[in-house]
């Protein structure tokens, strides 16, 4: 086996899933297992920047073996931008439906295959137009997850600046909390940069309760001295207790 670099132990820029020096968060994760339980509550994870919020709620789901996608937004971002993403990560982009339509013959039934995610512009909206242009709506995203119990990620939600776009989000949130049946259905996180959860999505008094706000606080001096520990002894170096106290600390 190669010997480990710096650089293949302590990632700052990248989320840290599946990483030999992540520590758990012991007090958010017991708030998030919490928030699980609860049928139907969406979720809302939210804090400052660099701090470990997608690799949070991404290991929690992986040890929690819960099915997901993630998604991650940027500013130009808008919900078919978000539908797509989703269809071609769950490879639902390919649809089979029977139809019967003037457009193509007075008289043949035919199989449809579309697509979506690789046709674009007309193409792609008059085949939709055909078939009853459902596809990538707030209900069709909403019945996929449901099937598949399926949660979706969406990261980097800071970001999306369309006013539609949060809409959909919390319109989404509403129809999976509707449609929620056991502890593994599907769910909507959102994370994102904020001081404060209600900036992240535009939700009005119809899904508000249903909408579960989880803050990720930095690390404390504790958690900084684990991943440091660990890192340390995966590199091979043995640092005495103070000297790695002393690095923590500007982070606690």
């Amino acid at each position: 086996m190669s010997k480990l670099e710096p650089e293949d132990v302590f990632t700052p820029a990248a989320p840290a899933v599946g990483s030999i020096v992540y520590t758990r968060r012991r007090g958010p994760e017991q708030q998030f297992e919490d928030t699980l339980k609860e049928q139907g509550t969406q979720v809302l994870v939210y804090g400052d920047s660099a701090i470990g919020k997608t690799s949070f709620v991404l290991t929690e789901l992986r040890h929690k073996k819960i099915g997901h996608v993630r998604v991650q937004c940027s500013s130009k971002m808008t919900w078919e931008h978000i539908s797509n993403e989703l269809l071609r990560e769950l490879k639902e982009g390919i649809e089979h439906r029977e139809v019967t339509s003037k457009a193509i013959s007075p008289e043949l039934s035919v199989n449809l295959y579309v697509a979506k995610a690789k046709l674009g512009g007309e193409s792609s909206k008059q085949i939709e137009k055909i078939i009853g242009g459902n596809l990538g709506t707030v209900q069709h995203i909403t019945d996929i997850l449901c099937k598949k119990e399926i949660s979706l990620v969406i990261d980097d939600f800071e970001k999306a600046k369309i006013s539609h776009t949060k809409v959909c989000v919390a319109n989404l949130a509403k129809n999976l909390s509707d449609r929620a049946g056991r502890r593994k259905s599907a769910r909507v996180i959102v994370v994102g940069i904020s001081d404060n959860a209600d900036d992240l999505i535009d939700a009005d008094l119809s899904i508000a309760s249903r909408l579960q706000a989880l803050k990720i606080p930095r690390m404390n001096q504790e958690e900084m001295e684990e991943i440091l520990n660990v890192g340390f002894a995966k590199l091979g170096i043995r640092g005495e207790g103070t000297v790695i106290s002393s690095l923590a600390s500007p982070f606690g």
